[in-house]
């Protein structure tokens, strides 16, 4: 396995890392290990399972292990340390996912969905993965009064046709022809980016 593909334990991803750690030890047959006590017969298989675990940890996080010979030990003791900071971020998270809104008038559609996309990811990491369908419905009630006819279109469409890549492509189309025709203002954050950009422009233009 190659390092860029092995997960390292962060106070951010613990429940990522713990399915990444047994799936790594069930590859091996070595998951039995965390469960079971070391014994003569084991003993080898024990530091194999002990040698993975170093491999997903940071020098940093060593002090945690400084006194266990087994990964048994070993890995109850980073449980005890990460396991209360993962459920401390987990609410935090849930928090944010019933909260989120589009302020459309601060932010692009494209901003606000790599923003909801990004939420999607770590309450995924939390193991508090929402379904399909759950992440469409959350979409479209986000969406503003002037989309109402494409999402009520959207909320009874095929199931085929109800996954989020497709959802967003058809929100993202209402949403530029809504600012070509004037019914949508731009964001404060579009207008600041074209103004930069307007700048620069000048710039370049009077260095000619």
């Amino acid at each position: 396995m190659s390092a860029a593909s092995v997960i390292k334990l962060s106070e951010h991803n613990y429940h990522e890392w713990r399915e990444y750690f047994a799936g790594r030890l069930m590859a091996k047959r070595l998951h039995e290990l965390l469960t079971a006590p070391v014994t003569a017969e084991n003993a080898s298989n024990d530091q194999k399972a002990f040698g993975i675990l170093i491999e997903t940890l940071d020098p940093n996080q060593y002090q945690y292990l400084d006194v266990f010979a087994n990964v048994k030990a070993a890995y109850e003791a980073l449980v005890a340390h990460y396991q209360p900071i993962a459920k401390i971020d987990r609410i935090g998270v849930a928090m944010e996912w019933a909260k989120i809104n589009w302020n459309l008038r601060q932010e692009t559609l494209p901003d606000f969905f790599l923003r909801f996309s990004l939420l999607i990811k770590r309450l995924a990491g939390f193991g508090a993965a929402e379904t399909g369908s759950n992440i469409v419905f959350k979409l479209l009630a986000l969406m503003p009064w002037d989309f109402r006819h494409l999402v009520d279109r959207l909320s009874h469409a095929p199931s085929s046709e109800e996954t989020l890549p497709l959802v967003k492509l058809a929100l993202e189309a209402e949403w530029k022809a809504a600012l070509r025709n004037g019914v949508m203002k731009r964001s404060s954050g579009q207008l600041n980016e074209e103004r930069a950009l307007n700048a620069v422009g000048k710039r370049l233009k009077g260095m000619v």
